[in-house]
């Protein structure tokens, strides 16, 4: 399974790679709109007093504007590499650093919260198919990480070369709630 989930992986990546260099920049942007936008309409996301959202990297839909723009709303949580987990720290705009892979993390000054405070997580991926199963990059961070969002609804947003029909699957890769997906414009290829 290992070498067929390392395939899929590569054969995502060309995908992305090909996505973000074909894609014009303001159809990127009226799609990262309209998955915020489905996200922040979820009734769980409204009641929410406690959102898990994540720094996204380049080939990632968007989060900065996202996260500004619920900040002063919401109790916003970023994760930190810490070894092989994932913790949990509050977003606090000028007390970010780089991180993992050059992603913005809370600093260690950031108030510290457990996975059971989070009421609404946006979990990143590579792939998803449109009932749950997600695959991430290959580290199992998220993979460790869901079980213990023991109150969460767990959503992830796609762009639309993300969603796949099937994706390889183990015993332990978790799933998620929702996956919200990008609708391309009728003359896109996507």
């Amino acid at each position: 399974m290992e070498k067929v989930k390392k395939d899929f992986r590569r054969e995502m990546r060309l995908k992305r790679a090909h996505f973000f260099l074909e894609t014009p920049q303001e159809l990127l942007q009226e799609w990262a709109a309209s998955l915020w936008e489905q996200v922040q309409q979820h009734p769980a996301y409204i009641q929410a007093h406690t959102i898990l959202l994540y720094s996204a990297l380049p080939d990632e839909v968007p989060t900065e504007t996202f996260i500004a723009r619920w900040a002063d709303k919401k109790q916003i949580l970023l994760p930190v590499v810490c070894g092989d987990t994932l913790i949990l720290r509050r977003y606090a705009p000028n007390a970010l650093q780089n991180g993992y892979q050059g992603v913005l993390e809370p600093n260690a000054l950031c108030e510290e919260w457990t996975p059971q405070d989070v009421d609404f997580a946006v979990v990143p991926g590579l792939a998803f198919t449109p009932d749950g199963q997600r695959m991430g990059r290959g580290k199992g961070y998220y993979d460790r990480l869901i079980p213990q969002l023991t109150r969460a609804v767990k959503v992830s947003v796609a762009f639309p070369f993300q969603l796949c029909e099937q994706i390889p699957q183990d015993p332990w890769d978790e799933r998620v709630d929702v996956v919200y997906q990008a609708k391309p414009l009728s003359d896109t290829k996507y």
